[in-house]
């Protein structure tokens, strides 16, 4: 496989960008290019949320209609949960914007390796906490509690194997898996985009309703739950409100929300999963390289399979793969000729 090959003759344009990506140890414009819109897509998002550290102030007054009802009388844990929730996602995508810059790496190995490990901890918690308080977030039905399963085990299964391979200095896998819990990570910003859209769409559609407790909907103030003829029955059990945004009651915005949560939670981690794997798809000839380097530090440290020494695909299938050194070889052999190498 090619590695990439760098253009010693770029354009007026490409030339000044140079300038802008490679003192921060980028190689490749394209490389640059997604790094500060997946970076600044998370970075941005998480400082917009930084006032939330005020967890029962600020973050009771701005959340969703009907949150704060849920996560303080559904009992003590969710109430914990939600607040470590909080408390350490923020930090988090903060953080982890130093991982992806190159010359960190390059320059400052050691906090590269110390903030990876506070951000794989922070990760880890904000995904359990994250299962856990989907009981009772945006009314916590199947969907929601699908969609924060699947997301949080994505999650710690992608930390937990990047955290293997690196260990085994399989550089390219500790990447690749890496790049894939933090592209799982970040669909909990696009979902927010997602839900949007859809309660304006289901607004719009009729007979479209949801099931809301009587007691979330008076917690919220405004239109009292006893209007529904069932909440006037029961002002403990259970209503269908009309799922609309832009409904005249808070029932209506809080069922159009809760209503489309988990369904857009899933919609945006299978975009954020296909974006990432068609990213290490088109990328080959970076996986390569790390490839390559994986297998010489692994000769060096005397691996008994180097090259392969993580979870690579030859190890668990039918993949093969041979380090470029060999190539060479194979390639002179097949000619009758002596290479030698540096």
């Amino acid at each position: 496989m090619a590695i990439h090959k760098h253009n010693d003759n770029p354009n007026v344009v490409v030339h000044f960008l140079r300038k802008v990506y490679n003192p921060v140890g980028f190689k490749k414009g394209y490389n640059a290019l997604l790094a500060f819109i997946s970076l600044g897509y998370i970075f941005g998002f998480s400082l917009s949320q930084v006032q939330k550290f005020d967890v029962w102030g600020y973050w009771t007054r701005n959340n969703g209609p009907g949150e704060t009802w849920a996560a303080t009388t559904k009992g003590q844990l969710y109430k914990v949960s939600m607040t470590m929730h909080i408390v350490v996602v923020i930090p988090a995508g903060i953080l982890v914007v130093l991982q992806f810059i190159p010359i960190i790496r390059y320059k400052a190995l050691i906090l590269h390796r110390i903030n990876g490990y506070l951000v794989m901890l922070l990760m880890l918690i904000f995904s359990v906490t994250g299962i856990i308080i989907s009981r009772v977030s945006f009314g916590g039905d199947f969907a929601t509690q699908t969609f924060a399963g699947v997301f949080g085990i994505a999650v710690i299964l992608s930390g937990a194997l990047a955290y293997i391979n690196i260990k085994r200095l399989q550089i390219e896998q500790h990447r690749a898996w890496m790049m894939r819990a933090w592209a799982y990570s970040a669909s909990i910003i696009t979902l927010r985009i997602i839900q949007i859209i859809a309660a304006e769409i289901v607004g719009s559609l009729p007979d479209r309703y949801h099931v809301l407790p009587c007691e979330q909907i008076d917690s919220v103030g405004g239109m009292s739950a006893a209007t529904y003829p069932s909440c006037a029955a029961d002002p403990s059990g259970y209503t269908a409100a009309k799922m609309d945004l832009n409904g005249t009651g808070v029932a209506e915005v809080m069922a159009a929300l809760q209503g489309t949560f988990g369904g857009a939670g899933l919609l945006a981690f299978f975009l954020h999963a296909l974006g990432i794997e068609l990213y290490l798809h088109f990328t080959p000839a970076e996986a390569q390289r790390l490839r390559q380097l994986s297998f010489e530090r692994q000769q060096e440290r005397g691996f008994r399979r180097p090259g392969s020494a993580g979870l690579t695909a030859d190890r668990l299938g039918d993949a093969e793969w041979v380090p470029l050194k060999q190539h060479g070889e194979q390639d002179a052999q097949a000619k009758g000729k002596i290479v030698t190498h540096d």
